[in-house]
């Protein structure tokens, strides 16, 4: 074996070894650090990514929420607005009942001769003047063994169906009220399940045409909204109150006095009259 002496190490060293090495050495630290700073990049991102999906998801968790406290809140609204509106209907509902039903009485009232207050406009009550005793015509009452003025063939219910298109309609015996003689009857008719006034013929027959005149004259008075017409007979009247009509007509040769009555959902003031010239046809 060959031992270099330090001469020929020197020379060694003097060729440029030492130079290359260092650099080399230089090279690999910063490779390592490159190697370094891309794997601190890559956590980071990957972090990033992280928090990102995390934000997301809590942001759509919460738009979740949102809407559905939204469709909860607008749910109640409208059962609210369902609830009152239904308690609107319900009032409203009642108080076109008793309407109807007051109609009904006053009519009944009216037409049987009774006292009956009509509505005035005078604020504070007038003195009370000294008349003159007058008689007034009342319904008489009939005996257990009469027998009702026969009204069979005047207006029955199959008329009342074709000339009005209400076919629903049926017939219920007599208006209640007014008791049956040998100088009244009436008949009434409605839809099964009654929501307003049907219809109804009135017939009274008097002796004298005094007692006629006067019934008539009474029932012109109390009436509202009283308007004359020759539409049927020389002698008659329409009038109306909310939703109920009647037409008054007199039979002179007959001695009849005869008040044919509707409700407006059941026919028109045109099929009032007719229903009247009807009546009249087969008194």
């Amino acid at each position: 074996m060959t031992i270099r002496s330090s001469s020929n190490m020197h020379s060694f060293l003097n060729k440029g070894f030492v130079p290359f090495i260092l650099i080399s050495l230089l090279s690999l630290t910063f490779a390592l650090h490159g190697c370094g700073e891309d794997e601190n990049e890559a956590s980071a991102d990957e972090t990033e990514k992280v928090e990102s999906k995390s934000s997301a998801s809590k942001s759509a968790d919460d738009k979740k929420e949102k809407a559905a406290e939204a469709k909860e809140k607008r749910k109640k609204e409208r059962d609210d607005k369902r609830r009152e509106l239904a308690e609107k209907r319900r009032k409203k509902a009642k108080v076109s009942a008793e309407a109807r039903k007051k109609a009904i009485n006053t009519a009944a009232q009216v037409q049987s001769g009774r006292e009956t207050s009509k509505p005035t406009t005078e604020t504070a009550p007038s003195k009370a003047k000294p008349v003159a005793s007058k008689r007034v015509l009342r319904q008489p009452e009939a005996p257990k063994d009469f027998v009702p003025l026969n009204i069979e063939r005047i207006l029955p219910v199959s008329d009342v169906k074709e000339l009005t298109g209400e076919k629903r309609l049926t017939s219920l015996g007599p208006l209640p009220g007014i008791a049956q003689s040998e100088t009244y009857n009436s008949r009434y008719m409605a839809p099964p399940k009654r929501s307003t006034y049907g219809s109804s013929v009135q017939v009274w027959k008097e002796t004298l045409m005094r007692d006629m005149n006067e019934r008539y004259s009474r029932m012109r008075r109390d009436y509202p909204n009283v308007t004359d017409t020759n539409a049927i007979t020389p002698k008659g009247f329409f009038s109306y109150w909310n939703d109920f009509m009647t037409l008054v007509f007199m039979d002179f040769q007959k001695k009849l006095l005869v008040a044919v009555s509707c409700g407006t959902k059941i026919c028109t003031p045109e099929e009032l009259y007719k229903l009247a010239k009807k009546a009249k046809k087969q008194l």
